[in-house]
């Protein structure tokens, strides 16, 4: 049980909570990524985005039609990829999902 609580705390006060700072700024840049300010851009891939981006735009009261719905950031492999936002942290329904031809495609 010791091990398993500092894992949660390393990971918490490491990667969790300072990611908070880096998808507050893609928020904000957000109209720099797509005019429609329905686009974040997160500069690498491996961040825990999603229940901060929920909260973000809460405290932001930016209502439906302000929600982000997809991500873009680049893997570790320096490949861009794209993900829809859910419409809760945890669901695996999207927001707006990307159009059909466009779903799986890699590397075009």
């Amino acid at each position: 049980a010791d091990a398993e609580f500092r894992d949660k705390v390393k990971f918490f006060g490491g990667s969790w909570w300072p990611a908070r700072s880096i998808v507050a700024k893609a928020l904000e840049s957000r109209f720099d990524v797509h005019p429609s300010g329905h686009v974040v851009e997160f500069s690498q891939g491996g961040v825990p985005w999603k229940e901060h981006l929920f909260q973000l735009e809460q405290e932001q009261e930016l209502g439906e039609a302000g929600k982000v719905l997809y991500a873009i950031y680049a893997d570790q492999a320096g490949k861009w990829r794209i993900q829809c936002v859910p419409v809760n942290p945890n669901s695996f329904e999207n927001r707006l999902s990307l159009p059909e031809a466009w779903r799986g495609v890699r590397d075009s």
